[in-house]
């Protein structure tokens, strides 16, 4: 690395890596130089980053990031190391030029910023976690494992179900996430049939064995002899940075482990059993010292190593290996005879890393393999398919866009679709649906940045990947994609549903002050999903299995793929308009359109949105029938028990049936609402009509003067029924609900929130009942009160309009 000062040009620094490194100054521009430092501090893992920058103020003090963060302030005859410590694995510096003061520096965490010339510096941690492998566990909903380089094995939810009363819609933050054993490097597992149980690698052969519910982890290395600056040729296990680890589709007891060998347990990690030899060339010249002129051995560079296992999920005993110097293997027997199959393989250069091998979920001879060879400066695409155990093979991804982010990652099987492919390349990531034939690049919101992983989870059917920088993405719901290729021309067309569950909220979560690491829950819901030719209005219409209504979603469509959400929800309770200013704020003013909405405590998503959401259907199937211009479409979508409720699908449908109750009588009265206030509105246009009738200067006649006194006593009357159903006092701040008694429809909108929101899936409490039958009386009383104002009072007064000559009416 060669640094010059940029406040003196013939200040230059040369930093010579070498078994000891070198910083040499020159004072003359280059013409002689100085011997002034042999520190390893600068170059402590230099195969990796030797980087260091002098400040614009003083050509003297030289900034170097390494592994751990060094300052010299002496023109490098001395270093001081973390003495303010601005990261660890920094790769890289920059100074203001204009501001020494301004310091970034960038390391594997994150960015650390100094604003005082290195005096302190202030951390921020950025969603740019740099993923080798993403696992998926069996939970509902599921959660995601992945092992962060320069961070821990992590995981956390794929929807944290976070909100606040009752309705979804917080992120997911930094204290969703746990830890799991293992440490920055290689795979963390979940057990199928035990989610709580996680099998996790590190370097140097590391594997932990976690159990979740305690936080304990057991250190169950296949060969726990420390090998730390060894060349791999002298030890008996060589182990990849990211050795890969696999458990049996068959017998969720036995995991595989990869050195040179693989390695099988059946007891836990107790004791281990070699089921193969070496399955690599086991060529000594590539298992020196690696790191070139400064060793450095951490089996980050070893050549002859397992870097993929897998057991194919259709026959038990075939088990396929790929190494890191591009050898394939297979045994049919479970490890008792091992065929390498490379050889077979046309075309494929040597020396490339078998990144993953994927055996086919529908035959038992069928296995892809994704192959890098990236470290020998061959940044082609190279995915291939074998349909006959091995015996030939077939190059896949002769269509994949050609460029210097070509090379393959993870190339993966959909579980239900034959034929149907995923890719994942160093920028991006591909969908094939005729076997790799063509791709076509699935993009959306997703950065350009290295798919090293991808899981098709089984029951949502998502698009799981581990990126190598932006860190773990989930596309929800691939299920579409796999009619895609088929349904893309037609004019209009529904996709069939995946199933959905009925998941309820279990708490909220706060994002941390300045935090940026913010994940997305995926929305509530069913998603329903078509496509249109052109853009178009569409209507859906749920019902249940009696074919009753449930819910009506509207919306235009725009020309291609289109996705919604149905919440689950049946119709709930439409905002209610208001049409006269509050009570004792005539000042207020409406909208444009002429209303504000009436917003009540304690309503749940009446404060927010104006109406109140209906109540979540219970667990069963659903219709949807889909129409958009002359089409229409059928389909059935199945909604499931959430597994974490506290209740039976019974004590669902019991609440449900209340809450259904509820929302009848929540209706009613919205109308009655509605219809008084319409009377209100009358009476005030009437009155101001009749007021302004008379001659500017004087006073209406007396027939006028008489029906504006009628029409303020009417409407006196009104505001006391409306004033029964809702406090005519709100204007929609939230402390006026503390200020008058809240009535019918708030007590109502209450009650339904308590077990409409956040509330369990429990049938309501004797209480419950109890005050609703208290309600329902005073909605009795209501609707009498209504009737004879819409009927009685409002027919009176018409007609004494009309018997003093005035044509005018107040609609009821």
């Amino acid at each position: 690395a060669v640094a010059i000062a940029p406040s003196d040009s013939n200040r230059v620094y040369a930093l010579v890596q070498g078994a000891t490194p070198e910083l040499y100054r020159s004072a003359d521009g280059g013409a002689t130089w100085r011997l002034v430092n042999q520190s390893h501090l600068p170059t402590e893992r230099s195969p990796y980053y030797t980087r260091m920058g002098v400040s614009p103020d003083n050509p003297n003090t030289i900034y170097f990031p390494s592994v751990s963060w060094s300052v010299s302030i002496d023109g490098g005859e001395t270093l001081a190391r973390d003495a303010v410590r601005a990261g660890g694995d920094n790769h890289d510096v920059w100074i203001d030029p204009t501001n020494a003061n301004r310091i970034l520096v960038a390391n594997d965490a994150g960015a650390s910023v100094s604003l005082n010339h290195a005096q302190s510096y202030q951390h921020f941690t950025l969603p740019i976690a740099q993923i080798y492998h993403v696992y998926t566990d069996t939970k509902i909903p599921y959660n995601v494992f992945g092992n962060r380089q320069d961070g821990e094995a992590y995981t956390g939810p794929s929807n944290n179900l976070s909100g606040a009363r009752g309705f979804f819609g917080s992120p997911i933050t930094a204290g969703d996430w746990r830890t799991y054993g293992g440490c920055e490097s290689g795979f963390g597992i979940p057990d199928p049939d035990e989610p709580d149980v996680v099998w996790s690698g590190c370097y140097d052969g590391g594997l932990d064995r976690m159990d979740l519910r305690t936080g304990q982890a057991r250190s169950v290395n296949v060969w726990p002899d420390a090998t730390y600056g060894w060349p791999p040729a002298d030890v008996k296990h060589r182990f990849h940075w990211t050795f890969p680890i696999a458990i049996s589709p068959f017998d969720h007891k036995k995991v595989y482990v990869g050195s040179q060998f693989v390695n099988v347990t059946t007891n836990g990690g107790q004791s281990w059993t070699p089921i193969s030899g070496d399955l690599t060339l086991n060529d000594k010249s590539h298992q020196q010292n690696s790191g070139g002129i400064s060793w450095d051995n951490l089996q980050t560079f070893d050549g002859a190593v397992l870097y993929a296992i897998a057991e194919s999920p259709k026959q038990q005993g075939v088990i396929w290996t790929g190494s890191n110097d591009g050898q394939v293997q297979v045994t049919r027997d479970g490890g008792k005879n091992w065929t390498n199959v490379t050889k077979t393989i046309s075309g494929l250069p040597a020396w490339g890393t078998v990144m993953n091998v994927e055996p086919s979920h529908f035959d038992a001879g069928t296995a892809y393999i994704a192959v890098d060879l990236e470290q020998v400066g061959d940044y082609a695409t190279y995915v291939y398919k074998t349909s006959d155990f091995g015996v030939s093979w077939k190059l896949l991804s002769a269509s994949v866009p050609k460029g210097v982010n070509g090379s393959a990652k993870c190339v993966r099987e959909d579980p239900i679709r034959k034929g149907m492919l995923y890719l994942g390349t160093n920028n991006a990531l591909y969908v094939s649906w005729d076997d790799g034939a063509n791709w076509m690049r699935l993009r959306n919101n997703l950065p350009p940045a290295p798919v090293y992983w991808i899981e098709v989870e089984p029951r949502f059917s998502d698009l799981v990947i581990a990126t190598y920088g932006r860190g773990i993405y989930i596309l929800d719901d691939v299920s579409p994609l796999r009619e895609w290729d088929s349904a893309k021309s037609s004019s209009a067309h529904l996709f069939a549903p995946r199933a959905a569950y009925r998941l309820r909220i279990s708490g909220a979560t706060r994002p941390s002050e300045g935090g940026h690491v913010i994940g997305e829950n995926p929305p509530y819901g069913a998603d329903i999903n078509f496509t249109l030719a052109k853009p178009s209005p569409w209507t859906i219409t749920i019902t249940d299995s009696a074919n009753k209504p449930v819910r009506t979603l509207r919306g235009k469509g725009e020309a291609g793929l289109n996705r919604v959400w149905w919440d689950l929800r049946y119709d709930g309770v439409p905002a209610i308009r208001l049409l006269t200013p509050p009570q004792d704020a005539s000042w207020m003013q409406l909208s444009p359109e002429g209303w504000r909405p009436l917003i009540v405590w304690g309503a749940g998503g009446g404060e927010e949105r104006g109406g109140l959401d209906g109540p979540r259907v219970a667990p069963g199937k659903y219709n949807f029938h889909f129409a958009a211009g002359d089409q229409s479409q059928d389909a059935t979508i199945e909604v499931l028990h959430d597994p974490g409720s506290l209740g039976t699908e019974a004590n669902e449908r019991t609440q449900i049936a209340f809450l259904l109750q509820l929302r009848d009588e929540l209706r009613e009265v919205a109308d009655m609402i509605s219809h008084v206030e319409r009377t209100r509105k009358q009476l005030a246009d009437l009155r101001h009509i009749l007021a302004g009738s008379a001659p500017e200067g004087s006073e209406p006649d007396a027939k006028a003067a008489a029906a504006i006194k009628a029409a303020a006593a009417l409407e006196a009357k009104a505001l006391e029924v409306e004033g029964l159903l809702e406090d005519t006092r709100l204007t929609g701040q939230t402390e006026d609900n503390f200020r008058h008694p809240m009535m019918l429809y708030g007590k109502l909108a209450n009650l339904e929130n308590e077990l409409n929101g956040s509330g369990a899936d429990l049938p309501p409490t004797d209480q419950q009942v109890d005050v609703n039958k208290l309600l329902a009386a005073k909605l009795a009383e209501a609707r009498q009160r209504v009737k004879a104002l819409a009927e009685t009072d409002t027919a009176a007064f018409n007609q004494a309009l009309k018997a003093n000559g005035f044509s005018a009416a107040i609609q009821p």
